[in-house]
């Protein structure tokens, strides 16, 4: 019996070394354990930070576009009202531009007219001269005919 108990006092003397260096180990894990809880903390923290900073850079990123977007849309309508003016404008030019023909179609054709006019006035004018011309002539001839034929005629003219 004595190398049982022997073996038995050997045996849990080496139970009690197995349980000394499993409880080693175990508070070793233990600290191991709860240097990877915090340190998992420590990063669920930082993901919690970075999702923060995201969900923040999201929404000002947001934000941003929204303006952009406002002032695209207040462009687009301010150029849709310069489109519809320049649309207007361009219609008056073309109707203008089709009155100021037609004033100055009537304006030439009224300009050729006053020049025939005109034209024919200097024709008419032209001939009242050449009329006037024969008139006198016939007139000088008559007073010349008329004097060389009267007796005082012959008194006055000079002699050969």
């Amino acid at each position: 019996m004595r190398c049982s108990l022997q073996e038995v006092q050997l045996h849990s003397s080496q139970q009690k070394q197995t349980i000394s260096e499993l409880q080693a180990k175990n508070s070793q894990l233990s600290v191991g354990v709860d240097g990877l809880r915090r340190r998992t903390e420590e990063l669920q923290q930082d993901l919690s930070g970075k999702e923060q900073e995201k969900v923040a850079a999201v929404s000002r990123v947001k934000v941003e576009l929204q303006e952009q977007i406002g002032h695209l849309q207040a462009e687009r309508t301010a150029q849709g009202g310069l489109r519809e003016k320049i649309s207007a404008l361009e219609r008056e030019i073309k109707v203008l531009s089709s009155s100021h023909r037609e004033v100055l179609l009537d304006k030439e054709s009224e300009m050729s007219s006053m020049l025939e006019k005109l034209r024919l006035k200097e024709s008419e004018i032209q001939r009242m001269r050449e009329d006037e011309a024969n008139r006198a002539s016939y007139l000088q001839s008559a007073i010349l005919t008329y004097v060389q034929g009267s007796p005082l005629g012959h008194y006055s003219s000079p002699k050969k």
